[in-house]
């Protein structure tokens, strides 16, 4: 774990008679999603005179240079994705947030725990802070009972509709059962996973050709617009709205079964389309091969022999014709070269 200076502002602010809250903001990586929700609250944030920044947790290594060549990779994804297959994601990542700008112009300590191995540091800093409240943006652990102790109130971004879809990939699992919308919350966090009551709840539509990191985009958009009064419930220590209804979890490796395909003859092509839109790539295996498809066309049942990489589902005949979103021809001369994965 590594710190940035800060100047402490004392133990003052530990007493029970304080008038400003201290908040702590865990982001995974100050780009993409985490990035706009970051940048969201600091402006939110402006506006309040009762609550301060102490410290913003980072879950891997920053600097200036990081964040502009990770924007300008993710742009250049983007650009190759559309330019090969106009059905994946075409909104550009947004402008990654000055961490040390807003280090220094805030007075916030910037602290970065990139593995669990690192909490037993992070729970003393913390504690030498004297935080009072916690955001949590795509933080990729749980934070356990001794983290959370730490805070009066530590409140998670979900992406998903509580408590149906609790777990990770909330979004694309909601595009693979083809909801008319897909939904996010602000919840209190406890030591389950994303079963805290609930503050702020919405959705946005899912459009018929929207990506999943499209829609991941408009969800923290939207949820941006109700930090204001996220903040607000977490200074007044609001209780929330306790989670009701059929509860539903999903791990990353759930995603990653429904991801691998070894016999695609068992699904429909329908079936596989639908786990393609949704999760954006699919490994299949074709002729022996494990591929890693991202886009999948209908080829007539004639022309099969002269097909490359065609393979017969349970209801007609399709080809892979992206991998890695490249026409399989280029994916097979950039692989050798390690300029794509596998």
């Amino acid at each position: 774990m590594s710190v940035s200076p800060r100047r402490d502002k004392g133990a003052a602010a530990a007493d029970n008679g304080r008038t400003m809250d201290r908040l702590v903001i865990f982001c995974a990586q100050p780009s993409g999603v985490p990035n706009l929700l970051l940048r969201a609250t600091l402006a939110a944030l402006d506006s309040r005179a009762d609550i301060e920044v102490v410290a913003l947790v980072l879950g891997s290594p920053t600097s200036r240079i990081r964040r502009m060549s990770r924007r300008l990779w993710l742009d250049l994804a983007v650009r190759v994705k559309s330019w090969f297959d106009p059905a994946q994601r075409r909104v550009r990542s947004p402008a990654p947030v000055d961490v040390e700008r807003e280090a220094k112009r805030r007075r916030f300590e910037v602290i970065v725990a990139c593995d669990a191995a690192g909490d037993e540091a992070l729970i003393a800093r913390l504690r030498a802070l004297h935080c009072t409240l916690a955001l949590s943006y795509y933080w990729p652990r749980r934070l356990d009972e001794r983290l959370l102790d730490r805070f009066d109130v530590a409140v998670n971004y979900h992406n998903g509709r509580l408590p149906g879809c609790r777990g990770l990939r909330a979004t694309a699992w909601s595009v693979y059962r083809g909801d008319a919308t897909s939904g996010y919350a602000f919840h209190r966090m406890t030591p389950a996973i994303d079963a805290g009551p609930v503050l702020v709840a919405g959705e946005v539509p899912t459009a018929d050709r929207a990506s999943t990191a499209d829609l991941d985009l408009a969800k923290a958009s939207a949820a941006s617009g109700h930090l204001r009064d996220v903040l607000r419930m977490m200074v007044e220590r609001a209780p929330g709205v306790p989670q009701t209804g059929p509860a539903g979890y999903r791990s990353e490796a759930d995603a990653q079964a429904i991801m691998r395909i070894d016999r695609p003859g068992d699904l429909s092509s329908d079936e596989l389309h639908r786990r393609l839109r949704a999760f954006g790539l699919l490994r299949i295996a074709i002729d022996g091969e494990w591929l890693p498809v991202t886009r999948l066309d209908a080829v007539a049942a004639g022309r099969v022999a002269d097909a490359p990489l065609s393979f017969r589902t349970a209801d007609g005949v399709v080809m892979a014709t992206r991998l890695r979103y490249l026409p399989p021809v280029i994916y097979r001369v950039a692989r050798p070269l390690g300029l794509v994965g596998d």
